[in-house]
């Protein structure tokens, strides 16, 4: 007795009997192959990353940029790349929205930055939007309640108190899209 051979397509040798590869980018997000259907929907909803150049924060300071719709802050931390002076100076996040003049708070004040060292990083609790940042000289951070904050389109902008830091500091952020649409860019 003979056996059937094995169909050619089994070994994908018929294209439209082989699966289509999922593709992914370097965040790790899912990059649809069409632009309509739930794989390209899942892929717009998806946990997406942004990172922010180092600057010397200052008051009111522009680092993030939200449009095409809400989006639910997962994790927001701000690392020390190069060490600041004995200024006393504190951090703040805060957004101004692009729906009128709306602008509020989304952490409490920082403990002082005087003397912060390279690697020493500020980390969003999100327990609430009075909730200081907590500064964490060891270079390791913990948040509370990660994805607790949503923001609307609009800008994600620094108050520092006392005077701008002199060391520099890189922000990064962990968000998830509330529409598909929606993203964070950094403002530089």
């Amino acid at each position: 007795m003979t056996q059937n051979p094995i169909p050619a397509y089994a070994y994908g040798q018929n294209p439209s009997r082989v699966p289509k590869l999922i593709q992914v980018d370097a965040n790790g997000n899912v990059i649809p192959s069409g632009t309509n259907g739930p794989l390209a929907a899942a892929a717009a909803l998806a946990d997406a990353v942004v990172v922010s150049g180092a600057a010397v924060m200052s008051n009111g300071l522009n680092v993030f940029n939200v449009a095409g719709g809400p989006v639910q802050i997962l994790s927001l931390v701000s690392i020390c790349q190069t060490a600041n002076d004995s200024t006393a100076s504190t951090a703040q996040w805060a957004t101004l929205t692009t729906l009128g003049a709306l602008a509020g708070t989304i952490s409490g004040a920082s403990a002082s930055l005087a003397s912060a060292a390279a690697g020493e990083m500020l980390v969003l609790q999100g327990t609430a939007l009075a909730t200081a940042l907590l500064l964490e000289a060891t270079g390791v951070g913990i948040t509370a309640v990660p994805g607790s904050i949503v923001v609307p389109a609009g800008a994600i902008n620094l108050t520092i108190g006392v005077g701008s830091t002199t060391g520099t500091w890189k922000h990064y952020m962990r968000y998830r899209p509330l529409a598909v649409g929606a993203a964070v860019a950094a403002a530089f």
